[in-house]
């Protein structure tokens, strides 16, 4: 991007079986303007691809998140790429205030103010706190919406093709590149992921994944780690759905 005012934006979601969170997601980009849409599909077979035909982009990409955004960013035509998951709801005024915060030429990417709904009191508790630890420490996750400037990320070689924190690793060399712009704007996320282990287990346990990754433990390991945890909280979810059926006998 070379001092345009009006920088274009490319949108860019991977997805596999979001069926029921894609279209809504599209249409309220959709409603924004200015931005091209890049759905990145890894085999969907519940109508996902089908229920955005003619709204977005699509393209086939091997799974995997960082690989399939990408392939996403590979094909973008936009000056900034805008990395988003299929679960949030980004605001009508996401993409100026995108365009602002990337007027400054010394910044190179950024993300918005992570909020969680689903209710639960300590939701704004841990959301704020963790806003601002972001904001000191400048550290991009996933659920902020990172947004980074395309030459940048093509430099940079793009995210790294790991199985977990690829955002992490991007954010680290994004630091050697020029400033990160942390947003006051708030991103809603679905606490569905959280909700499914017990979002108090899942904070913790998700916290200590990320002091590993910073001690040096591999993304390859922690990755297993996740899915192990993953595996043992729907055994556990089977074991109590099995056991209410035994006492309604």
């Amino acid at each position: 991007m070379t001092g345009s005012e009006n920088p274009t934006i490319s949108v860019i979601i991977p997805v596999w079986n979001e069926v029921r969170l894609l279209r809504p997601l599209v249409e309220c980009l959709r409603a924004t303007g200015g931005s091209e849409i890049i759905v990145a599909d890894c085999g969907s077979d519940d109508g996902t691809r089908e229920s955005v035909a003619g709204l977005a982009r699509i393209i086939t990409s091997p799974r995997g998140r960082a690989i399939q955004m990408n392939r996403g960013a590979a094909v973008a035509g936009g000056d900034i790429l805008w990395f988003l998951h299929v679960d949030c709801c980004p605001s009508e005024d996401s993409i100026r205030l995108i365009r602002t915060a990337m007027s400054d030429p010394g910044t190179v990417a950024g993300g918005f103010r992570w909020e969680l709904t689903g209710g639960r009191w300590y939701y704004p508790l841990a959301t704020g706190l963790a806003h601002w630890k972001n904001r000191l420490r400048k550290n991009l996750f996933g659920d902020m919406g990172i947004f980074v400037r395309k030459t940048v990320f093509e430099s940079l070689g793009g995210y790294r093709e790991i199985p977990i924190f690829e955002e992490v690793d991007l954010a680290r060399r994004l630091h050697r590149c020029g400033r990160i712009a942390i947003l006051g704007e708030k991103l809603p996320s679905s606490d569905r992921k959280l909700a499914a282990e017990g979002p108090m287990r899942a904070f913790i346990g998700n916290d200590m994944l990320k002091i590993l990754y910073g001690l040096g433990v591999s993304p390859e390991r922690l990755a297993r780690m996740y899915r192990a945890r993953a595996d043992s909280d729907m055994s556990a979810a089977d074991a109590d759905r099995n056991s209410i059926k035994e006492k309604k006998k």
